[in-house]
């Protein structure tokens, strides 16, 4: 992954995408937030705060959670694994305590309520680093499986991994505060229109 990082540099500094706000009139405008320029290092390495990424290098890296391998390397010959299997299954599994003997979601988490959007609602509970589709009954958009899992990002960037379906979706925009819009839950139904037409 050579185009991903917290800052950008200046040689790269071209590529960047212009971010924009939500306008009262739901118009867009360029974005006002410090958040566009990043041509230095963050004072706060922060994992989740402001990764810049390409679809080519986030193509990547979703493969690698896919084939189930978190691998360093996806070089023939030059693999090497990052962590052992059993780490990364606890990772992408729902580590909420249960509740009344049932998994418990997001959406009944109290930090829910102070604005966590990246990815809530009944039925997605959260893993280490991931939201886990736990109950695909009731989860919002389109979904067949439990187990899905994935992540957004502040520019309203989304991405999910179906281990089941052995698919993976990716979505990247640049509309900045993130769950402005209902983007994600009709991405979701497209996705699985999509793979079920492949079937």
């Amino acid at each position: 992954m050579e185009d991903t990082d917290i800052s950008v540099p200046v040689e790269k500094r071209g590529r960047l995408s212009q971010c924009y706000d939500v306008a009262k009139s739901f118009n867009f405008e360029p974005c006002s937030k410090d958040i566009q320029n990043r041509s230095e290092i963050p004072k706060m390495l922060s994992g989740g705060g402001g990764l810049l990424s390409t679809v080519d290098d986030y193509n990547k890296f979703m493969n690698c959670l896919l084939r189930d391998t978190c691998f360093g390397s996806t070089t023939p010959g030059k693999e090497k694994r990052l962590m052992s299997q059993a780490t990364f299954r606890e990772m992408i599994s729902n580590q909420l305590p249960k509740i009344d003997g049932k998994d418990s979601d997001i959406f009944s988490c109290s930090f829910n309520k102070v604005g966590f959007a990246e990815s809530f609602g009944a039925g997605v509970g959260f893993g280490f680093g991931f939201s886990v589709i736990t109950d695909h009954k009731v989860v919002k958009g389109s979904c067949r499986n439990n187990g899905e899992y994935g992540w957004g990002g502040v520019a309203s960037t989304f991405f999910t991994v179906n281990p089941v379906e052995k698919t993976t979706c990716l979505l990247m925009t640049q509309l900045i505060p993130s769950a402005q819009y209902p983007i994600r839950t009709q991405l979701r139904k497209y996705y699985y229109r999509v793979v079920q037409a492949h079937k």
